[in-house]
């Protein structure tokens, strides 16, 4: 079975790898929902339902300096913002460890940072670890610890622990694996550019696809913008050199299946499908490039390097519906 794509509309699809539902996200085989300031998990395959604590319900770790400042012992400004506990928490990344342990990339104010917590627990706990502010940072499960996507591309190791005396939750060790220079990317001259980065693990390594939309103005006054095309690039953490390093294929037998808020490496020889592409969903986070498109993802193949924009049969897709993958168990 290959993954379901999943809109954020009541109307039903037609197609029987398409479910339409009211959810804003998924996460793996869990979809998302938000309510009164509550997120609950449900997995349409096993009914379990976990709920992850209010929002508005946080508690500061405790935690070494040594943690607190690693942005600045890997080259970067001291943060002039601080974490604004009193202010409104908008989870920008939800991952499921397990049943027992939710980690998530939050914003407190100006930064964003991460937060653990419990399903059934009454609170979450905030890290003071200041990711800054940039949406496009990203976080995933890998070899048992949290891996995190910085806003400079560095790869963090993150230990998670617990208090034995109160149960409180906390971040023990931040390791650095990778360390990014600098990676280049190109700019559309006199249109925009928009970037993303994802996290990925494919069959033990770790990779990172860097997402660029490209669109020009619109030429009817309006201030809106065409768009020109899509542009992906595929990088392999390399533990020894420390380095991301450029992935031309990523095999016959493997495709990606990205989107901001879950990615996930599929076998599709299984399945008798296309390998070494990328599937990527319109899942609202570059607007202005589907808007007014009737196609729901694309596809790039990595073999010839073109990208394809498709939908669904019978899919939906009428005004803003975006969209998010849904894994079943067995893919997982």
């Amino acid at each position: 079975m290959v993954p379901f794509s999943a809109y954020l509309t009541a109307n039903p699809s037609s197609s029987p790898r398409t479910w339409a539902i009211t959810a804003p996200v998924g996460c793996g085989e869990w979809l998302v929902f938000l309510c009164d300031g509550t997120y609950s998990l449900k997995n349409p395959f096993s009914k379990v339902t976990l709920t992850l604590p209010k929002l508005s319900c946080l508690c500061l770790i405790e935690e070494p300096e040594d943690i607190v400042n690693l942005t600045v012992t890997l080259g970067a400004e001291m943060p002039q913002e601080s974490l604004d506990m009193d202010a409104e928490m908008p989870v920008n990344k939800l991952v499921v460890c397990s049943s027992l342990l939710v980690a998530a990339i939050v914003n407190l104010g100006p930064v964003y940072t991460i937060a653990l917590c419990r399903p059934g627990a009454d609170s979450w706990f905030v890290s003071r670890l200041l990711l800054r502010r940039d949406q496009h940072i990203d976080m995933m499960l890998y070899g048992g610890k949290l891996v995190v996507l910085d806003e400079f591309k560095n790869l963090l190791a993150i230990d998670v622990g617990e208090d034995n005396d109160n149960g409180k939750l906390s971040i023990s060790q931040v390791e650095c694996l990778i360390e990014t220079p600098s990676l280049t990317f190109s700019l559309m001259q006199n249109g925009v550019t928009s970037i993303n980065h994802v996290l990925v693990e494919s069959h033990g390594s770790v990779l990172m696809i860097r997402t660029a939309f490209f669109g020009m103005p619109s030429d009817d006054n309006t201030g809106s913008t065409k768009p020109v095309g899509i542009q992906f690039k595929v990088f392999e953490a390399d533990f020894h050199s420390l380095r991301w390093v450029g992935v031309t294929s990523l095999g016959d037998d493997k495709a990606l299946y990205i989107s901001q808020s879950y990615s996930r490496s599929v076998c599709v020889s299984l399945y008798k499908l296309k390998g070494n592409c990328i599937f990527i969903l319109d899942d609202g986070t570059c607007d202005w490039f589907w808007n007014g498109k009737t196609n729901s993802y694309a596809m790039h193949s990595m073999t010839d390097g073109r990208t394809y924009l498709l939908m669904p049969s019978g899919s939906f897709k009428g005004g803003k519906a975006p969209a998010a993958w849904l894994f079943p168990t067995s893919l997982m």
